[in-house]
């Protein structure tokens, strides 16, 4: 997957871990993910904050590593798939 890297507005997050747009099926996005320190909430795993936009408007998303390490999102709505995405990137930027 190409990324590129974008400014965001960041209004709900205070670290800018980092930006990208890219493409899933027919829609584009941008997102800005930037790591919060919440440590209890999620026993020390690391928890980061999303913010998606798309032509169907802005959205706030918090994903975090369950306790079989795999990324799961607070809105069950959102895709699996774009949980993935995200959190792959996640994974290969802090290698």
């Amino acid at each position: 997957m190409d990324y590129r890297i974008l400014s965001a507005p960041l209004d709900k997050v205070e670290y800018l871990f980092f930006s990208a747009t890219f493409k899933h099926r027919t829609t584009f996005y941008k997102i800005a993910v930037a790591e919060k320190f919440t440590y209890l909430e999620t026993e020390f795993r690391g928890h980061y904050g999303v913010l998606m936009q798309s032509e169907l408007g802005t959205q706030y998303y918090d994903l975090y590593k369950d306790e079989m390490d795999e990324w799961v999102c607070n809105d069950p709505h959102l895709q699996n798939e774009l949980v993935f995405l995200i959190g792959s990137q996640i994974d290969q930027i802090k290698e």
